[in-house]
């Protein structure tokens, strides 16, 4: 836990909020981080949406009835469209106002594919600073970055996400990639989670945030089949906000229920963790959060959830 405060993630987006009037931390902005070791649908998971619907009702009565409204920040999309597909319509409908995605991972992400098979999920530091077998090891054990493999109908089953000179691995042959690569558990792994993940309409209004036009990882080569799987593989690049490619961004702009997008270009506005910080973003996720729906309160007794990919879902 950063009881220092030393890691920025969501900081300056919360404090947006807080400046708002009659905003209170911790009765109307309020937090529900998640464990990404676990996803749907591990128990853990069913748990943690037990306790998300809980916090919801409970902000909502808290505020005089005033519904609420979820911010999430990457994995936090995939995981908060799973858990709204848990509860009924009428549930929505009554404690919901508006759901505000950042940089969904709607569809997956192809870094995961080297992260899993050959760097973990620390990219550009050199081995000689630190082993990054051993931060391979530690990404294969966590179940998020299974659920975060890119999925279909985003990706087709023959689209070539790694490529060696003997083999191309796509959705369609991922089982052989786990196997090729010496980790056959990795299969049962990513059967377990492959099909838990729901995004169709989420029956809530949705406001979607995205950054474009980043260099972003499409897929990965190797050249010498010996260099595979243990080597760092050169990457073919895409389009997206440098972590998440566009298509799986963009899930979330077909949904009937999405009002609006809002694109942000290049890394220093949009990038997958720098939309967090961007000023314009937050202030118009404020726009959005203390629209009409409040104006019915004597003040701004808003509950808003916070939710990410990296980190977890946070609710406020």
């Amino acid at each position: 836990i950063d009881n220092l405060h030393l890691i920025p993630y969501f900081s300056q987006l919360i404090e947006g909020l807080l400046r708002l009037p009659g905003a209170h931390d911790g009765l109307t902005v309020r937090a529900a981080p998640f464990d990404f070791r676990y996803t749907p649908p591990s128990k853990q998971s069913s748990q943690y949406f037990t306790r998300l619907k809980g916090l919801i009702e409970e902000t909502y009565e808290l505020n005089a009835g005033v519904r609420v409204s979820l911010v999430t920040h990457s994995m936090g999309g995939l995981i908060t469209s799973t858990f709204l597909h848990t509860v009924t319509q009428q549930w929505k409908d009554k404690y919901l106002h508006s759901w505000i995605s950042l940089g969904g991972v709607f569809g997956g992400a192809v870094k995961l594919v080297k992260a899993l098979a050959s760097s973990g999920v620390i990219d550009y530091i050199p081995d000689f600073v630190t082993n990054r077998f051993k931060f391979r090891e530690v990404a294969r054990t966590v179940m998020a970055n299974y659920f975060l493999l890119p999925r279909s109908p985003t990706w087709s089953k023959d689209e070539t996400l790694l490529q060696t000179p003997n083999r191309n691995y796509s959705l369609g042959n991922l089982d052989a990639l786990f196997n090729d690569m010496g980790y056959p558990l990795g299969v049962e792994k990513w059967r377990a989670v492959g099909g838990s993940a729901y995004i169709g309409d989420p029956g809530v209004t949705t406001y979607c945030f995205n950054g474009r036009d980043v260099a972003t990882a499409a897929g990965y080569v190797y050249r010498n089949q010996a260099d595979f799987p243990d080597t760092v593989p050169g990457t073919m690049w895409g389009t997206g906000d440098g972590t998440v490619e566009d298509r799986s961004l963009q899930v979330c702009h077909s949904w009937p229920s999405t009002q609006h997008v809002y694109e942000y270009s290049g890394k220093a506005r949009g990038g997958h963790d720098e939309i967090l910080r961007n000023a314009a973003v937050i202030d118009q996720i404020a726009k959005i959060i203390s629209q009409e729906e409040y104006s019915r309160a004597d003040d701004f007794n808003k509950s808003v959830a916070c939710n990410s990919v990296d980190e977890g879902l946070n609710g406020s």
